[in-house]
């Protein structure tokens, strides 16, 4: 049986678990979204949601949160 390591590995960047998907996307969509990762798919769409939705706000800094809520 294997021991768990706690504190091994690499830090997780985001406060939600992430969750695999697989998805199809077409050659145009796919340079778009690597380009706005910069270099990084997955990071890209992350991003341009972000940009398009409050429902993001748990990755948001303090003041964007109070900023957007007042809108």
């Amino acid at each position: 049986m294997k021991k768990e390591k706690k504190g091994v590995g690499k830090p997780t960047l985001y406060k939600k678990r992430m969750t695999r998907k697989n998805v199809m996307f077409d050659e145009d969509t796919i340079k778009f979204y690597t380009e706005q990762g910069k270099g990084n798919l997955s990071k890209g769409i992350r991003q341009y949601w972000r940009g398009l939705t409050l429902l993001a706000l748990d990755t948001a800094t303090p003041s964007d949160n109070e900023a957007a809520l007042r809108k």
